[in-house]
């Protein structure tokens, strides 16, 4: 028997080959040779990268070196040079200008996976009994759907069944190398918490796992999911990049903080340096694991080496060509422990747990996921009984320490080798592929982690008991709820019918509404048929058994008993936006109404360049100033810190609209915040003079007070309160503002109600949407009535 399993990462991938023989069984990680313009380069790890250059397909660490190169070569992104790509899988975004075969995150995948299939197509073995693909835990239906369209599209005998959850396989893994021992006893039940931190995404799962006794199949109920899809060692490499090498290019060129825009950093100088920034940070890693395993900690005392001694170069030169043919040299980077520390602290901070970035990168917390999964479970540090660490980030050392002083009551388990940390969900994988082939059945059997029940008017049916195995049923039918029944008459108009699904503990998981046309008669049968996959998707079907033609109501909800963390909803948005730019479906003033959203929404999200470089393009596609875009501009420009085109952006837009008073208000905000107390107080004082806001009295007061005239101010802050609105009827603009004029006179009472009002806003959370229909009844309480 010989089957196959598959990683298929963001950043790398891996297939390791389960074999079972006279001999017994062996797995095998395999290598695999990749071509190189260099020549064959040979390696478990393949780059998830593919590359489109002289008409020939390149994959792996071909096309990443090709990567390096894009701007000497004339190599776009998303033309004919893929990374990343899986993060859009799933997602209705295109590569429109890229060759048949290349136009999405799926076609991109299925060129990875067919390169490892052809790898482990060995001479004289027999095709593979089964293959296993993985996915990350949070993946949902559509993208779940989009990976296996990947693998048959690589010629892979793929079915529903054969996706693994990431954190599952490596589970996996880990208890077959290791064992269950250091978990605890058969029949004991632990919490066990995965922290898969890739290349490209941060997976923390948190299950329920019962120890099984020997004969017994393990069992493991999935009690959250927390995925950071914009959070992985590409992050780390993207910060060093950023922090570190693109200054040290600049310097080293001759060149400011500003002379590159966006273009020229995303399209050369960003893909030439990645590979440098990961191969520091890799060789660094290497250097304080193998101090330490020599007992020495480095940095930890006087008498070890300082963490600036400790470090990795990178000898030689590496060469960026820009569009305008200008070389710029980045020459022998070097990268110590000190430098590392600084790159990883927003990574590890415990305490500031949201994600910060721009067009180029994102900077996270591993925290953030780690507790988001922990509070949906409904579990502290402390009842984690075991923390397992898998994904190749996790090899970073100042990672592993940050997670064991974060749960010091768990056994913190991870592979002590690059290889075994690499190759273990390609591992776990093979081991599910092999269990599947010989059994058709799973090494792990996956149940509820909550009950599901249905709300009537009487209160709770329920239809999955807790800790029921998956699929259910296991006939891959459909449950049938019969208890229900209609609970009102109608002759004319349609039934409301509130379908509205609990969980064990009481919480709302479905509130959906179903309307049955006339006439519906009080009392008679409604049904409920039910199921829950292996991949957790409910499938649920409400009709009325007794009028086949009245028609049915079909729902289907991902998850309904984990707790899924991956809401990005200005993204979504975003991706929607350039996928119906990219495609034409907008066009004239519907595509630059769509351009100006994204704009606001590059900028939102930290995109400030990218923003920036749109908004131009929009300024010269009017061929007229515009005052909002121009104040938007002076915005951004603020934001980067480029004071020129602040001021200039700002003066710009007031001059476009004579009326307007934001950007001279904004304007007089980036004159006092440099000093310029004089220049701000008559930028203000024209603001006022276009509109006596309250927000701009408080500004010029706050000016006055800093030029030391108490009169003026206090008469600023005096009309400013008489101009505010009421406290509960304020935007947040204004009642900041107010907070701010509170403050300045000393004002306790206003100051504690403004403190109040905020703290409410903050503290209030939205409300669940609400279905307005009618519950069902229960058919015997029908009957009785």
């Amino acid at each position: 028997m010989r089957v196959l399993g598959i990683d298929l990462g963001t950043t790398n991938s891996t297939v390791t080959e389960a074999v079972v023989g006279p001999g017994g069984r062996t797995i095998t990680t395999l290598e695999v040779k990749q071509e190189t313009p260099e020549g064959e380069y040979v390696h478990v790890l393949v780059p998830s990268v593919v590359a489109i250059h002289r008409g020939k397909t390149w994959v792996g660490e071909g096309a990443k070196r090709l990567r390096a190169r894009a701007g000497e070569l004339g190599l776009s992104p998303n033309r004919d040079l893929f990374w990343d790509t899986k993060n859009d899988i799933g997602v209705r975004k295109t590569y429109h200008r890229a060759p048949e075969g290349c136009r999405n995150a799926s076609e991109i995948g299925a060129h990875v996976l067919r390169f490892l299939a052809a790898a482990a197509a060995r001479k004289g073995a027999p095709p593979p009994d089964r293959v296993v693909v993985t996915v990350p835990a949070s993946f949902q239906a559509a993208q779940r759907a989009d990976t296996l369209a990947a693998a048959r599209a690589a010629g892979l005998p793929v079915s529903d069944g054969d996706l693994l959850d990431e954190p599952i396989a490596a589970f996996l893994d880990h208890a077959d190398r290791n064992g269950l021992d250091a978990l605890g006893r058969a029949g004991e039940t632990k919490h066990l918490l995965v922290f898969d931190f890739g290349g490209g995404t941060c997976d923390t799962a948190v299950f329920r796992v019962t120890l099984p006794a020997p004969g017994e199949p393990l069992r493991a109920a999935t009690l959250a999911v927390s995925r950071y899809h914009r959070l992985g060692g590409g992050d780390v490499d993207a910060a060093l990049v950023h922090q570190l090498l693109i200054p040290r290019l600049l310097d080293e060129n001759g060149l400011g903080r500003h002379d590159l825009d966006y273009e020229e950093k995303a399209r050369v100088v960003v893909p030439a340096l990645l590979g440098v920034a990961e191969a520091l940070k890799v060789g660094l890693c290497s250097e304080i694991r193998r101090l330490r395993g020599l007992g020495r900690r480095e940095g930890a005392d006087s008498s070890e080496p300082d963490r600036s001694d400790v470090a990795k170069t990178l000898p030689g030169s590496y060469p960026c060509r820009l569009p305008d043919g200008r070389d710029l040299h980045l020459t022998s980077p070097r990268l110590t422990a000190r430098e590392l520390d600084a790159v990883l602290q927003p990574f590890l901070d415990e305490e500031l747990l949201y994600a910060k970035g721009d067009e180029y990168r994102t900077t996270c917390s591993i925290f953030a996921p780690i507790e988001d999964a922990l509070s949906r479970a409904g579990l502290s540090a402390d009842q984690i009984d075991g923390a397992l660490l898998v994904g190749g980030s996790s090899l970073i050392p100042q990672v592993v320490d940050s997670v064991a002083r974060r749960f010091p009551t768990a056994r913190v388990f991870r592979e002590e080798t690059p290889e075994a940390v690499q190759s273990s969900v390609a591992r776990g994988a093979a081991l599910h592929a092999l269990s599947l082939a010989a059994s058709r059945r799973g090494l792990l059997t996956p149940v509820t982690g909550n009950a599901l029940s249905v709300r009537t008017a009487s209160g709770l049916v329920e239809l999955v008991a807790r800790g029921t195995p998956l699929p259910f049923p296991a006939s891959g039918g459909f449950a049938a709820c019969t208890e229900l029944a209609v609970p009102e008459s109608r002759t004319r108009e349609p039934l409301p019918l509130r379908v509205e699904l609990r969980d064990g503990a009481g919480g709302p998981v479905l509130n959906a509404l179903c309307l049955f046309p006339p006439p519906v008669r009080q009392g008679e049968p409604l049904r409920l048929r039910y199921r829950v996959d292996a991949n957790q998707l409910l499938h649920l079907r409400v009709d009325l058994p007794a009028r086949p033609g009245a028609g049915g109501h079909e729902l289907r909800l991902e998850n309904p008993l984990t707790n899924v963390v991956n809401s990005q909803p200005k993204r979504e948005r975003l991706l929607e936006i350039e996928e119906s730019l990219r495609t034409g479906l907008l066009s004239g003033s519907k595509a630059a109404a769509a351009t100006e959203e994204a704009a606001r929404l590059y900028a939102d999200l930290g995109q400030r360049e990218k923003a920036l470089s749109v908004y131009r393009a929009l300024l010269r596609a009017k061929g007229r100033p515009d005052a909002d875009l121009l104040f938007r501009m002076g915005l951004l420009a603020g934001e980067l810190g480029d004071d020129g085109r602040e001021e200039r952006f700002y003066l710009e837009s007031a001059e476009a609209d004579p009326t307007g008073s934001e950007a001279l208000f904004n304007l007089a905000l980036a004159r006092r915040r440099r000093g310029l107390l004089a220049e701000a107080l008559s930028t203000v004082t024209e603001a006022i003079r276009r509109d006596p806001d309250a927000a701009y009295l408080v500004l010029r007061a706050l000016v006055h007070d800093g030029l030391g005239d108490v009169p003026d101010r206090d008469a600023d802050l005096a009309r400013a309160f008489a101009t505010f609105a009421p406290l509960p009827t304020q935007g947040d603009f204004a009642l900041a503002w107010y907070l701010a004029a509170c403050r300045l006179a000393g004002d306790a009472p206003r100051l504690a109600a403004a403190e109040a009002e905020e703290k409410r806003r903050r503290t209030t959370k939205p409300g669940l949407p609400f279905v307005d229909g009618l519950l069902p009844v229960l058919a015997a309480f029908a009957q009785t009535n």
